[in-house]
Parts: structure tokens; C-alpha cells; sequence
């Protein structure tokens, strides 16, 4: 303890700088963690809103957690690379309740429901739904039945 007292007071500027330092750190550690949470929530998709005013829209909903949701990647890779425009609903991003109430807004059963998933919402209605995606090829159909258009050029 006597060295830590002895190196204090033998080198106050250099301790300074390192409080600084640290300062600086943990600032710049919670505005980042400030802007991630404003970027979430103004990221978050208010299906309740689509409904309401009755919009047409392609929701993707998953998960970032690779270990809850191994094929959800492939689902965002192949919706981006085909020009389809889509919101996501990320389920890590609501609680429960929120995830809950978002599929009995759109009158499907909670129960019933998996993801990744696809949603269409047509004119504030639930058109139709592709949900417990296992492989691409699922998510290929629904776009073709649906006639769901790219809204960009595709990437190639």
C-alpha cells in the first residue's frame, strides 16, 4: 500500500492523465449505449400503426441471437438480395407482452407462431404469413405466390 501512496505522490500528472483517460472512457461508453438505445427504439416496428393506418407492409420478424434463431440470417440475405423492402421486428427488441400483443393484433395465435417468419400485411390486414422458415425455399414460394415485387434492383 506504501508503494501505491509513494508512486501517487511521485507522479501526480501521470495518475491525472489516467483519470482523464478513464473518464473519457466511460463517457464515450455511455453516450454510444445512449444512442444504441435511441437507434432501437426508433428502429422498433409499431405493427399496431400498420394496422391502423392501413399500410401495406412485409415484416420480417427473428432474431439477432444465432442460437435462438439459426436461420434467420438467411431469411434477411435472401429478402435484401431479391430487392424485397421489409421492416424487421426484432423479438429480443419487446418484451413478452409486446410480442404477444403484436401477433394478437394481427389476429395470429401466439401459440401458434414461430420465427423466422414472414408477415404480409396488406391494406392494414393480415394477407398472409410464412412462419418457422427452416430453408429458403419456403420463403422463395411465398414471394412468388404473393407477387410480392422487389422494390429496387436486385443485388447480384
Amino acid at each position: 500500500m506504501d508503494k501505491i501512496v509513494s508512486f501517487v505522490r511521485n507522479n501526480k500528472k501521470i495518475v491525472a492523465l489516467i483519470l482523464a483517460i478513464l473518464l473519457v472512457l466511460i463517457i464515450f461508453k455511455v453516450a454510444i449505449n445512449e444512442v444504441k438505445e435511441a437507434n432501437n427504439k426508433s428502429n422498433r416496428v409499431n405493427i399496431s400503426e400498420i394496422v391502423k393506418n392501413k399500410e401495406t407492409k412485409i415484416i420480417y420478424v427473428g432474431s439477432r441471437d444465432y442460437k435462438k434463431c439459426k436461420e434467420c440470417n438467411n431469411v434477411v440475405k435472401y429478402l435484401n438480395n431479391e430487392g424485397i423492402k421489409f421492416v424487421t421486428y426484432e423479438v429480443e427488441d419487446y418484451s413478452k407482452d409486446e410480442y404477444e400483443s403484436m401477433l394478437k393484433s394481427i389476429q395470429i395465435n401466439p401459440v401458434d407462431f414461430g420465427y423466422p417468419a414472414v408477415i404480409y400485411i396488406k391494406d392494414g390486414n393480415l394477407y398472409s404469413n410464412v412462419i418457422n422458415i427452416t430453408n429458403i425455399d419456403s420463403v422463395k414460394t411465398f414471394i412468388k405466390d404473393y407477387e410480392l415485387k422487389p422494390t429496387k434492383t436486385k443485388k447480384k
